[in-house]
Formats: C-alpha cells, sequence, structure tokens
C-alpha cells in the first residue's frame, strides 16, 4: 500500500493552489465533521458504522473530496491504493448528488478495470492493482484531470453549491 498522508484539515487540503481562502467555507466544514468522524483505517464493520453515524450528504461529500484528493494526487491506482479506496461506491453516488455524472462515470470505469468483487478490502484491492498492467488508470486519470476544473461549473463550485443546499447544517 502508498502510504499517502493528506492534511489533517481539509481546508488546508483544499485551499492548495488558490490564492486566498478557504474557497468552499461550506463543503469544508461538512468534509471537516466527516472527517473527524468516519474511519476507513480499522475494519469494514467499523467504516460502516461510522459512515452510518453521519448524515448521509456529509458522507458522500466526503467520499468525493477523498477520491478527487486521491485521483489529483496520484491518479486512480492511488486511490484504490489507499484506505480511500474502501469508499469508492460513496464516492460514485456522491458524485452523482453533487450532479458531477461523468466524473461519476471515470471512477464506473476505473473500478471496472479492477473486476474486483470486494473492493472495500483491502487486500482483495492490493491483488486486483497488481494484476492489471503498468498505466492502466492513464486515459482515466488524464480524462479526470480534464473534466475535473468543467463540469458542473468546476469540481470546487458544485462541490460548494452541493453543500450549500444542505444547509442548515445538521
Amino acid at each position: 500500500m502508498v502510504a499517502v498522508r493528506l492534511p489533517e484539515s481539509p481546508a488546508l487540503w483544499m485551499s492548495i493552489g488558490m490564492d486566498s481562502g478557504d474557497p468552499n467555507p461550506t463543503a469544508t466544514r461538512l468534509i471537516e465533521e466527516a472527517w473527524g468522524k468516519i474511519d476507513t483505517d480499522q475494519t469494514l464493520e467499523i467504516f460502516l458504522t461510522t459512515f452510518a453515524a453521519i448524515p448521509r450528504h456529509h458522507g458522500l461529500l466526503y467520499a468525493v473530496w477523498r477520491c478527487d484528493a486521491e485521483v489529483c494526487n496520484g491518479g486512480f491506482h492511488q486511490f484504490f491504493d489507499n484506505n480511500a479506496g474502501m469508499l469508492t461506491e460513496e464516492a460514485i453516488e456522491g458524485f452523482i448528488a453533487i450532479d458531477l455524472p461523468q466524473l461519476a462515470n471515470l471512477v464506473v470505469q476505473a473500478k471496472a478495470k479492477l473486476s474486483a468483487a470486494d473492493l472495500r478490502d483491502f487486500k482483495t484491492r492490493s491483488a486486483a492493482l497488481q494484476r492489471l498492467p503498468k498505466g492502466a488508470f492513464r486515459a482515466l486519470d488524464r480524462q479526470y484531470y480534464e473534466l475535473r476544473p468543467v463540469e458542473g461549473g468546476g469540481f470546487e463550485k458544485a462541490v460548494e453549491k452541493f453543500a450549500n443546499k444542505q444547509l442548515p447544517l445538521d
């Protein structure tokens, strides 16, 4: 497993490369709330329990953010090779909820390349990744990078728009 450590605060991660301030204050608040409660580092049962303990839209936003952060940092291979890969189904659902169906479709296509029955299980995901040829996700990564700034007015705008629809915060 590639050990990539994301910044402790989603606000910091989301602001990297931004000129000033947090471009997504509402989304960041929702993601930070989920960040402190969802546990993808332990067992599947713990993940499912912690995910179910927060409002669904918070969890979906968190899953989309984790997927996006991993794909933007190292492509779909990195997403699936880290604990964030257990969020695949929630990320797909979240991209659709946020009205980013083309990005959701890219996650679906990347998932299909793995041909793994249980993507929630790290060992299964890892074995499936090892069977893929080098660069298997390259075209999907490129498509993701090209779509991200344009679909839905751009990823950050779509995420913030979705988050604002969830107000008031639970």
